[in-house]
């Protein structure tokens, strides 16, 4: 199964620092370190709290594939939490993301898994 990484910087310099670069490097070695597939990348430059075109294309290929997708931390998803659909397949454990423990990976992946095989 192949997995996503979703990035997402606020600003044009941003974009240009080294904000994306650092976001894909800590999620390619998160997934090297638990031998996970990467097949998609995607990347937004805009506010968290803001429109996502590319976030919500990274949540709909989730969902076809069946598969998560991996993110730096949680504010690179979103900074509005109260957002609906995002934040709750963000809580849905299909997100993971890169700076968890290994043991909060295993579980959140475990969950993933079940559900794939349950065909949800």
């Amino acid at each position: 199964m192949a997995e996503i990484i979703y990035m997402r910087c606020s600003t044009r310099p941003q974009a240009t620092g080294d904000s994306l670069s650092r976001q894909l490097s800590e999620c390619l070695c998160f997934a090297r370190k638990r031998n996970l597939f990467v097949g998609w990348v995607f990347c937004d430059i805009a506010s968290g709290d803001g429109r996502l075109p590319q976030r919500d294309a990274a949540m709909a290929l989730a969902k076809q594939k069946r598969c998560s997708v991996l993110v730096e931390s949680s504010c690179r998803w979103s900074r509005a939490p109260a957002e609906g659909e995002a934040f709750e397949f963000f809580a849905s454990g299909r997100v993971i993301q890169c700076s968890d423990s290994a043991r909060e990976f295993e579980l959140r992946l475990g969950r993933v898994i079940k559900e794939a095989a349950n065909g949800r």
